[in-house]
């Protein structure tokens, strides 16, 4: 215990993605991971027609009991029997709810040998739903974090009215993963003079993952004109709310002095990802080597780069 009386492993935080709408692809394969049948892959649910959101999945076929896992069976469910917008069309595809997900980083180490980390979505349970009234399709976040840095975002004319919420939340097995929210104009100058570093609060808002194919046209004094297509995107976690900051003798405020220990274990299990694809690159006379490290749950497939590389700890498992 420390002097305040918290424990000495970070309590997982609240961390919940609600993802709803129709089942855009489903990318899930059954396959061997060190030595048992699993299956991995993630689940493309459309919001909107402008917004796709990949969801994360991962599930070996047996418990640690050795009991049948009823998550494996769930995904062979939706591997054999769930209808897609690209096979079947949108009036057929299956509308779909994750009440569960978790906000989660995908690090993995490129061809320079440098560590990259993107934000995603991860869940154990998808649910079919009816397309009646209750179905809404959304986007939608819930989470704790410790904050780390406070700024002013920064585009290409500089600072912009919006603000850059920089954080870490806890997840399973006492471990910790960085995490980065946009605070809109309306509410950024309130969250800029009322909190601080290491404070924990919880916060609420919007998955944005907007992808339009726009075409602009040069009018040609002569011939034809000219037609450039090109694809405008933005991929944000957009606060929309908040808790006030916890008082800090709370057993629910995070001690900053354990989330640096955290911070330095995630440091050296990075470190040694790049060691492992250094030997790897080596054992294979020099070829290009990637692979994925999911940071908080057993899931591990890289949406980012298309690698299929699968490296996975049964301690990262939180089933």
């Amino acid at each position: 215990m420390s002097e305040k009386g918290k424990t000495t492993l970070l309590r997982e935080a609240k961390n919940i993605a609600h993802i709803e709408g129709l089942v855009k692809e489903v990318r899930l394969q059954e396959r061997e991971i060190k030595g048992k049948n699993a299956i991995t892959g993630e689940i493309e649910i459309e919001v909107t027609e402008t917004e796709v959101h990949p969801v994360n999945f991962f599930a070996y076929e047996k418990t640690k009991e050795g009991e049948d896992n009823g998550i494996f069976s769930s995904l062979k469910t939706v591997m054999e029997e769930y209808k897609t917008i690209t096979t079947h069309g949108k009036e057929e595809a299956d509308a779909v709810r994750v009440d569960n997900g978790r906000l989660e980083v995908n690090d993995y180490v490129d061809k320079t040998g440098q560590v990259r980390t993107f934000p995603r979505l991860s869940s154990n349970f998808i649910n079919r739903v009816k397309k009646d009234d209750s179905f809404e399709p959304k986007a939608e976040f819930t989470t704790e974090i410790f904050i780390q840095k406070i700024s002013r975002e920064k585009d290409k004319e500089g600072e912009t009215n919006r603000v850059d919420l920089d954080g870490v939340i806890p997840v399973y097995g006492g471990k910790v993963v960085p995490f980065s929210f946009k605070v809109p104009e309306d509410i950024a100058d309130y969250l800029e003079d009322n909190y601080e570093k290491n404070q924990t609060m919880e916060i609420w808002g919007k998955i944005v993952n907007f992808k339009e194919t726009v075409s602009e046209k040069t009018s040609a004094g002569f011939g034809q004109d000219k037609i450039v297509t090109k694809d405008i995107t933005k991929r944000e976690y957009l606060v929309t709310g908040g808790t006030d900051a916890y008082d800090e003798d709370s057993k629910n405020a995070y001690d900053k002095e354990l989330i640096k220990a955290a911070l330095a274990e995630r440091d050296l299990m990075l470190e040694n990802k790049v060691e492992e694809a250094k030997k790897k690159k080596s054992a294979k006379g020099g070829a290009k080597v990637g692979f994925t490290s999911n940071s908080g749950s057993g899931s591990s497939t890289n949406s980012n780069t298309g690698s299929s590389s699968i490296d996975i700890s049964d301690d990262d498992l939180p089933f």
